[in-house]
């Protein structure tokens, strides 16, 4: 009986010491994976507030009103402009070299959008979920060849609100807006 008490001791307190381990060594594990998370997630903020997107505000359009498309569109307090300031320009970046080969697509100024005989389409830009969208919600699915790099330019300057694409090959002009929204959240989808 002393031997059944002293093995039953023994295995007391090898499975206490092993249970004690165990838990500090997932417990050591949580906490490293959670600070993991956390400095991904500053990075990635880091990231985004040096592409000048800058992190949402939580109210970022308290003047919505009702389901208008333009009422989700950014809407930015602008910097008093000088006039030599050719930058901003009514929220429209223009083609800063001046030459494009005409084959992609390439951003327009105001007063070239139109002046051709395509045809003029709106795009969304849902900045959040990265996802560009026609003004029917339907995804585009090859923004490059659609639209060229001119998303970039939402990223070079925040206080670009729309920029104006010539797509050659499809006989497009492309007016693209950014929207604070999430895609699914116009859409009325659960896609996040």
């Amino acid at each position: 009986m002393k031997n059944v008490l002293i093995f039953l001791a023994g295995a007391g307190v090898g499975a206490g010491a092993t249970w004690y381990f165990v838990k500090k060594h997932y417990e050591k594990k949580a906490d490293d994976e959670i600070n993991d998370v956390v400095t991904r997630f500053k990075a990635y903020r880091d990231q985004l507030e040096e592409t000048h997107i800058g992190v949402p505000d939580e109210n970022p359009n308290p003047n919505y009103e009702g389901n208008s498309r333009r009422n989700n569109v950014v809407s930015i307090e602008r910097p008093v402009q000088s006039d030599s300031d050719e930058e901003l320009s009514n929220g429209i970046i223009d083609d800063p070299k001046g030459e494009h080969d005409g084959v992609a697509p390439y951003v327009i100024s105001e007063e070239e959008f139109g002046e051709e005989d395509y045809d003029q389409k709106t795009l969304y830009w849902y900045y959040r979920d990265n996802i560009l969208a026609t003004d029917e919600d339907i995804e585009v699915e090859d923004k490059f060849t659609t639209v060229g790099d001119a998303l970039e330019e939402f990223k070079k300057d925040k206080y670009i609100e729309r920029v104006l694409v010539r797509n050659e090959q499809d006989e497009t002009d492309y007016e693209i807006l950014i929207s604070e929204k999430h895609f699914y959240e116009v859409t009325g989808g659960d896609t996040e």
